[in-house]
């Protein structure tokens, strides 16, 4: 059994698989003290380091965080490298707790937020992914490629004209049909739940009674470190009024400011984004709880063609989808990024409002030096020109992508729009059968895919998918071979296949655009003989 004291080595007995039973006796702070000023300053410090690379990154490549680099493990690896080098040099008096560390990450998250997935979801999920892969690389995409030059222009795939087109249209309907229907669920069983309380008691239960009994049904059964996790996390709630006076504050000051900043964008084209976002937020933060994938990107075209569609070209449509469609992204990323740190604070006993209060202060960092940063790059020579060394190219793609928005639904290719309303319904059918299902006992629901996870093969590419079915291959024959051993250390193996690839995929952004000093070819034998006597034969002409 652990001592009880923050770091120590002791291991797990065969008899027991509990994390939390290895930090028994040691005191959680409460969430006040969790927000200590060492926090913030090493959150400074590696929030703007993450800053400047990011950016140089984004302003020479096509370098797009949320598909190729997940900024919170990028973050995590080097905050823990900054507070070890720290604590190697004495500088760190007190170890840093978990706690502490969980805010750093949401801080830190927050400042920059311009194989090993298989292993930590459930096998229906890489199932799905594989499906999706099949279904659209295997069916779907090559159908469209033989419509070249029927539906849409020869040469466009790249373009809203083409194929690209119906990748952002039809993966948007997907997760837009999942979305919606998990919301009006979720409305009904509230409302359900509601009307039975009153029906069946009568009376109204005094809150704080009535969130005490909510708490001990919702912790009935667990194991030991479930229990006291829901415990820590309810323990600190975030009050509902904090949370709608914030959106409708944040909403309104939008609504003016942005107007004032941007005159191609009018009030009402901000106040319905930041309506729609609640919405948009919720697919969104359903498709990354399942997927670890974030659409924000797709979203943000989505809305560009939106807006860009609703103000028109002769009324500056073009910058006016863009900042639109900027509200929108800015609302979404945050979101999820914040649900995803609200899982880490469940896991690390860290309370929920020392965590949002961290992500805000480190967003509100980040709006300061951010800007900074771009302007330290808008004044080098030459900026944003295609030969130089920062030529931002997303700058230029979105552009073209909002040009064409402007021209409305003819943008598009042929069929679109009524393969949108089928890939729309397809996951309000699939959800409703799993519901029925549910309610008769039948079974059949545990073999119905995902379609959120159905849909990322179908907006990136194939790959994914049989890289996350060989990890949920080697869980599965892990958790066979011994299951104690797989529910500890599965979790920490895929985070560090995770980062180990991670690290990799921005070592290689780094070398993208570099010219080598040498350069080096193989031959075979026979193929150099070959060019050693053309060589020799060319030089005694």
């Amino acid at each position: 059994m652990a001592t009880g004291k923050v770091g120590d080595s002791s291991r797990l007995t065969g008899d027991e698989h509990s994390i939390e039973r290895l930090f028994e006796g040691v005191e959680v702070p409460e969430w006040k003290d969790q927000l200590t000023l060492r926090v913030f300053g090493l959150s400074l410090f590696v929030g703007s380091l993450l800053t400047i690379i990011l950016m140089r990154l984004n302003l020479m490549t096509f370098f797009v965080l949320n598909a190729t680099l997940p900024s919170s493990t990028f973050s995590f690896a080097v905050l823990k490298a900054w507070t070890m080098a720290l604590d190697k040099v004495g500088l760190l008096t007190n170890p840093i707790t978990r706690q502490e560390t969980a805010v750093m990450q949401s801080c830190v998250l927050g400042f920059a937020s311009i194989v090993y997935y298989g292993m930590i979801c459930p096998h229906i999920v890489a199932i799905s992914y594989l499906l999706g892969g099949i279904l659209s690389w295997g069916f779907f995409w090559p159908f469209l490629q033989s419509k070249e030059g029927i539906w849409y222009p020869s040469g466009k795939n790249q373009s809203l004209h083409g194929l690209y087109g119906y990748k952002v249209l039809l993966t948007s309907a997907v997760l837009l049909g999942e979305g919606s229907f998990h919301i009006v669920a979720f409305a009904l069983r509230m409302f359900q739940e509601m009307y039975l309380k009153k029906k069946h008691k009568g009376f109204i239960v005094p809150l704080n009674e009535q969130r005490k009994s909510e708490d001990t049904n919702l912790v009935a059964g667990l194991s030991y470190d479930d229990n006291l996790r829901t415990k820590m996390f309810l323990k600190d709630h975030i009050p509902t009024p904090i949370i709608i006076g914030g959106f409708l504050l944040t909403g309104t000051i939008s609504s003016v400011v942005i107007p004032f900043i941007f005159p191609q964008v009018e009030p009402i084209h901000i106040a319905a984004a930041y309506l729609v976002a609640p919405i948009l937020n919720f697919c969104n933060a359903y498709g990354v709880g399942i997927s670890d994938f974030s659409f924000s990107p797709a979203y943000g075209k989505f809305a560009i063609f939106i807006f860009g569609s609703w103000i028109g070209m002769t009324q500056g449509g073009v910058l006016g989808s863009l900042v639109a469609s900027s509200v929108v992204v800015a609302v979404m990323s945050p979101a999820s990024d914040l649900m995803q740190n609200f899982k880490l604070a469940y896991m690390t006993l860290t309370s929920p409002r020392s965590l949002i209060i961290g992500q805000a202060i480190g967003t509100a960092m980040g709006c300061v030096f951010g800007p900074l940063v771009f302007y330290f790059f808008y004044r080098t020579p030459n900026f944003g020109d295609p030969g130089s060394d920062y030529s931002a190219g997303n700058a230029r793609s979105y552009r073209s992508l909002a040009i064409l928005a402007t021209q409305g639904s003819e943008v598009l290719p042929r069929h679109c729009l009524s393969l949108a309303v089928i890939f729309f319904l397809v996951p309000l059918i699939l959800n409703i059968v799993k519901e029925l299902s549910k309610s008769m006992n039948s079974g059949i629901h545990r073999y119905i895919p995902y379609p959120v996870a159905m849909a990322i093969p179908f907006y990136i590419s194939a790959n994914f998918a049989l890289d996350v079915c060989i990890g949920n291959l080697v869980l599965y024959v892990w958790k066979w071979m011994d299951r104690r051993s797989a529910a500890v250390n599965v979790p920490p193996v895929a985070a560090g296949l995770l980062a180990g690839d991670c690290m990799w995929s921005f070592a290689s952004q780094f070398i993208t655009n570099q010219v080598p000093p040498i350069c080096v070819r193989f031959f075979s034998r026979d193929a150099y003989m070959r060019f050693q006597g053309n060589l020799i034969k060319n030089l005694t002409v």
